[in-house]
């Protein structure tokens, strides 16, 4: 027997299973099952990386099939999550030059949609957040038109969707496929695991020589320091917001204090 895992995608205009399971086939979800069989033949060989394989697509219900992989998230790797941010880098600088296109060109405003996406302070915000909000999107803007590397990016690489298996590879879930400067899709891994919830539940921020983020770096290789400085900006302050809405109400509220102490360091 073959453990198969079923995902069927909710959205905003099908926020639950039942809708989601009347909409019928999506573009998204067909072409998440097309980029994993591609996935599959690009790491094939390559003892650094796993595939999560894709047994099929199931149109009706809009499901995604797969095989489960006996992993664990890289944010629950302990002691090897370097070493795995390490090869999570250099996974992501594969997909991006063999699977996303990779090139140099002046970035357009369709490019900075994934990087610029949900910056917009709650009601309530704190005064720093508004302010955070207000730098990182002025930032990001700021790389219109300059000549940037951009890829079809994963857009959503959070420790969840990176799995370590118990010899040591890494294989990544979830494609998004946004475009986007290649630099977002590493501002966005390294902000979840700086912030991941057992340091905001502390108050520790993960100072300037965490060692996941420079092994996932260095993972990667080639980059645009300055970009990513802004592309993690605005990674964190995202972070930051959705902290924010998911403790509007409530006893979570009460770990805001310090995961405002982390997160204002990150942001800053």
């Amino acid at each position: 027997r073959i453990p198969l895992v079923a995902k069927v995608p909710l959205w905003e205009d099908a926020p639950d299973l039942t809708s989601a399971l009347a909409a019928g086939p999506q573009p998204g979800t067909r072409a998440e099952f097309e980029m994993l069989r591609r996935i599959e033949e690009m790491v094939e060989g390559d003892r650094r990386f796993a595939a999560v394989r894709a047994a099929g697509y199931l149109p009706e219900v809009n499901a995604l099939v797969t095989e489960r992989l006996p992993a664990r998230p890289l944010g629950s790797a302990g002691r090897e999550t370097a070493s795995a941010a390490r090869r999570a880098g250099a996974w992501l600088r594969l997909f991006h030059d063999a699977l996303g296109d990779a090139r140099d060109a002046a970035a357009a405003p369709a490019d900075l949609v994934h990087p610029a996406d949900g910056l917009d302070a709650p009601a309530g915000a704190p005064d720093a957040l508004v302010r955070a909000v207000d730098t990182a999107r002025r930032e990001v803007l700021a790389l219109g038109g300059r000549t940037l590397r951009l890829a079809v990016a994963h857009g959503d690489l959070g420790p969840s969707n990176v799995l370590v298996t118990g010899d040591g590879r890494v294989a990544v879930l979830d494609p998004n496929l946004e475009p986007a400067p290649v630099e977002a899709d590493l501002a966005k891994l390294s902000v979840a695991l700086r912030t991941s919830r057992r340091r905001l539940a502390v108050g520790i921020p993960a100072g300037s020589r965490f060692r996941p983020e420079a092994a996932l770096l260095e993972g990667y290789g080639d980059h645009d320091a300055g970009v990513y400085r802004v592309c993690r900006r605005a990674a964190a302050v995202r972070r930051w917001i959705d902290v924010e809405r998911s403790a509007a109400a409530g006893p979570r509220r009460l770990l805001l204090v310090p995961a405002r102490r982390v997160l204002r360091r990150e942001t800053a």
